[in-house]
């Protein structure tokens, strides 16, 4: 790679998993002047399980993050599908095969885990540049140079920047899309698709006086739960010491979420009602649920 193309100003909209592992991935690449631009304060990682596919692992690893995400992963062995009403097994994959056939297993993780390990990458890297706190506005796409206004936080007045690549990773309200999609008079309206999702974690000490859902923290196995316009998927992550479960269902309590995200509380009951025909293996777990973490 030449001077000129190292030098290449790369600006990064978002810090989230993508914005993340494309500044990585182009400073293992040999550039050397790449910002990433980030509304919040810092990266308070929140968030719950998530599925880490071979194909994942493997660009991982190539990246250098890989080891320290695998240490509290948890590899799955098989996974079931069943009804959700009776709890019978409908279907049943084993899945050792997959380490043998792409060089890594199909693991499970906490999101948290995942974004602080690429993150710790990144900062390893001397010419990734992270700009906190500060909310990017007014995007010019289709200019020579692309262009957007960086308000800080505390501060009154924006300063603008000019940059060579500009890359949007900052979710689905992405602001840089909308303003593509705006100047070519495309809509850029959000499509709502009617569902939502409960996203629950139970720790191994509230699953533990219970020698069925101790057996299922302890497994290495994904299970889904199937029903009529719903379900459930459930799994052990960090370590053993977290039992995800994600469910989704038609949206009928969620239709006043504020339009800047996509999370809000929810009520308890009303998560009871929605899965009150599910199996008692089911009714046992989202009993555990505290009412403020619905």
């Amino acid at each position: 790679m030449d001077e000129a193309m190292r030098n290449l100003k790369i600006c990064i909209i978002g810090a989230g998993m993508g914005g993340l592992t494309c500044a990585l991935a182009l400073a293992k690449q040999g550039f050397e002047n790449i910002e990433v631009y980030e509304s919040a304060s810092n990266l308070g990682f929140v968030g719950a399980g998530i599925q880490l596919a071979p194909n994942m692992a493997r660009v991982l690893d190539r990246l250098g993050v890989w080891k320290s995400i695998e240490r509290e992963a948890v590899v799955l062995r098989s996974t079931s599908i069943r009804q959700g009403a009776t709890n019978g097994e409908l279907a049943n994959v084993e899945l050792d095969y997959i380490k043998e056939t792409y060089g890594y297993a199909h693991s499970v993780g906490h999101r948290s885990n995942l974004a602080a390990s690429i993150y710790q990458g990144c900062t390893r890297e001397p010419h990734i540049n992270f700009v906190f706190s500060t909310t990017v506005t007014d995007v010019d796409t289709l200019s020579t140079k692309p262009s957007f206004n960086a308000l800080q936080r505390g501060k009154s007045e924006p300063y603008h920047v000019t940059c060579d690549v500009l890359l949007a990773a900052d979710g689905v309200k992405s602001t840089a899309r909308v303003a593509m999609l705006d100047a070519l008079k495309e809509s850029a309206t959000v499509q709502d698709t009617g569902q939502a999702a409960y996203r629950i974690m139970l720790t191994r000490e509230q699953m533990a006086p219970d020698p069925e859902l101790l057996d299922l923290i302890n497994s290495e196995r994904v299970i889904r739960w199937i029903g009529a316009k719903r379900h459930i998927i459930a799994y052990p992550v960090q370590s053993h010491e977290i039992y995800n479960l994600s469910t989704t269902q038609p949206d009928v309590n969620f239709a006043a979420v504020p339009s800047a995200t996509y999370t809000t509380k929810g009520s308890k009951p009303a998560m009871l009602n929605v899965f009150a025909d599910f199996c008692p293996m089911v009714q046992k777990m989202l009993h555990l649920v505290p009412e403020g973490e619905v």
